[in-house]
């Protein structure tokens, strides 16, 4: 059987030349079948540094023969380099890195203090105007207003009219206009009546010294309003012969027309308390304050 001889040498070219690498096969008996050139791309650093090891084919019954040259551990290389710190920047000027989240350095701003006091002046500003209008405006409204009911002014007028209820408010502004306004609402009230509105010293009869201020007429519902400005707070009737005060502290509201009332009423007498001298009984009243009066 014929044995099979590789071998690789490695020539020393001459100075100024490429190293070259020649690869022989061998058989006994025969010249080499092939020669195979390497060119200096194929070459890490230099042809001396080069390591060849041969290798000799056995037979087949015969186990090949290997020669291993010693090889040196690898050093690897450190291709964990040191990379720059990356860093994002926020638009609170904060940094946050790899290595966590940087506060933002202070840097003076030369315009920040100039800016800073003028929105602490406008705020003062504005605070002092906002003070001075709310104070303006307590003083056009006046005291806050006092506000109660009206009642049935007779158990007859009750059960002929169990829906009948009226507020009525009192604006104190004598001190800024001259004059307080009365706002009276009424509701459950006869329809399409007209109604004559007292100032009275008494809620009842006889009623004592009256002052009249004014009228309303009901709608086809039964309801009604009326607002009169007059001094209704510190309304007062005096007798100039007698020298006597008398304070108007209640509110009573009667039927203009004395047949208006003969539903609630028949056969009632007329009364005096309208404008043309003639009206009909008193519908609703202040008589739920007694002894005291709304108006004192």
């Amino acid at each position: 059987m014929s044995r099979l001889l590789s071998h690789c040498a490695i020539f020393r070219s001459p100075p100024g030349a490429a190293p070259r690498i020649n690869i022989v096969n061998i058989t006994p008996g025969a010249v080499g079948r092939g020669i195979f050139t390497a060119q200096p791309e194929a070459i890490k650093k230099n042809a001396e540094s080069w390591r060849v090891s041969a290798g000799l084919s056995a037979l087949p019954h015969e186990p090949a023969q290997t020669t291993d040259t010693p090889k040196k551990p690898k050093q690897k290389a450190n291709l964990k380099q040191e990379k720059p710190m990356q860093s994002i920047q926020f638009k609170n000027n904060s940094t946050t890195s790899r290595r966590g989240t940087i506060p933002p350095l202070e840097t003076s701003n030369p315009t920040s203090a100039p800016r800073t006091r003028h929105s602490l002046l406008l705020a003062i500003a504005t605070l002092g105007l906002t003070l001075m209008f709310n104070l303006a405006a307590a003083h056009a409204q006046g005291p806050r207003p006092s506000r109660f009911n009206l009642v049935p002014a007779s158990d007859p007028i009750a059960a002929c009219l169990p829906n009948a209820a009226a507020t009525v408010a009192v604006f104190p502004r004598e001190d800024i206009r001259g004059v307080d306004t009365l706002d009276l609402h009424a509701e459950g009230l006869r329809p399409n009546t007209t109604f004559a509105v007292f100032l009275t010293e008494m809620p009842v009869p006889p009623f004592g010294a009256v002052q009249y201020i004014g009228d309303f007429t009901t709608n086809a519902a039964g309801r009604g309003s009326v607002r009169v400005d007059a001094i209704i707070d510190e309304a007062f009737a005096f007798n100039n012969i007698t020298g006597v005060r008398t304070d108007l502290n209640h509110i009573v509201f009667w039927f203009a027309d004395p047949n208006d009332d003969e539903d609630c009423v028949p056969g009632s007498a007329p009364t005096h308390f309208d404008g043309d001298g003639e009206a009909g009984v008193a519908a609703m009243s202040s008589k739920n304050f007694l002894p005291d009066a709304p108006l004192l």
